[in-house]
């Protein structure tokens, strides 16, 4: 560089806080990040080869007072990539949210999804409503993602405890008919097939089947699809339930929803 064009270079520092304040960069930025450029590319990288030599490949010049623009020296360090990122989440400097640049949704629409998972809209229905997936919602509601908004509503709870009272079938007790305990006035066996007592049909309790928080299937829609089996095709039943024919083939053979 010469002398010509250092005095150019340091002419669009603003050095009026004094030796210990930050160096501000008044002329271009990178509009994302705030980093001020040269014709030598970045100017936190510029200054560090100017005054201490230069940088190593693979090293990052990060700063010490976290201001991006700023050309002061002495708030410049090498660091790896790891500790770039480090420096940065501990900064909090890293993008979450809408202020991410993919995010498709803003704060008040991911508090309203959880809202309305909590109000016990589906997820097939939210994610219509919003254009988003059915993953997507699911992560949001259960804070897989969006983990910043902490403080607002989640869905219930898709895990069940393990009952370990139930009532066992004895040897040669008849396995007689009962009425669901939910009060809709439909019949089943007492016991599932591996001798399990139980109350309710599967899907009318609180934790499971119909009331799962991501059920597409009522109990009646999973007896109606076994009274079909296999005479009707897999993939004509999926397509009138709108779910996958795996679903409809695991229903049929008890794969899933066992107990009803």
């Amino acid at each position: 560089m010469t002398p010509e064009e250092f005095a150019k270079f340091i002419s669009r520092i603003d050095t009026s806080g004094g030796h210990d304040s930050c160096w501000p960069w008044t002329a271009g930025r990178d509009k994302r990040k705030g980093y001020g450029l040269s014709k030598r590319g970045r100017v936190n990288r510029a200054m560090f080869e100017l005054v201490v030599g230069p940088i190593p490949d693979g090293m990052f010049v990060c700063h010490v007072c976290d201001n991006t623009s700023c050309a002061n020296p002495t708030h410049l360090f090498l660091g790896t990539s790891a500790d770039n990122s480090r420096d940065m989440i501990i900064k909090s400097r890293s993008a979450k949210g809408q202020n991410h640049s993919q995010a498709k949704l803003c704060d008040e629409e991911v508090i309203s999804i959880r809202k309305l998972a909590n109000g016990g809209l589906s997820t097939r229905e939210i994610a219509t409503r919003f254009n988003m997936s059915m993953v997507n919602i699911r992560d949001i509601v259960n804070k897989k993602t969006w983990k910043h908004l902490g403080d607002t509503p989640s869905g219930p709870k898709n895990r069940r405890k393990r009952n370990n009272n139930l009532q066992r079938r004895s040897i040669g007790e008849e396995n007689i008919e009962i009425l669901c305990s939910c009060g809709c006035g439909l019949s089943f066996k007492k016991y599932d097939v591996h001798g399990r007592g139980r109350c309710f049909i599967p899907g009318h309790n609180t934790e499971e089947g119909t009331f799962n928080f991501n059920s597409k299937l009522s109990a009646g829609d999973v007896i109606e699809i076994r009274k079909t089996g296999a005479s009707i095709p897999y993939a004509e039943t999926a397509r009138k339930y709108r779910v996958s024919p795996a679903t409809i083939s695991s229903i049929v053979r008890r794969k899933t929803w066992k107990n009803a």
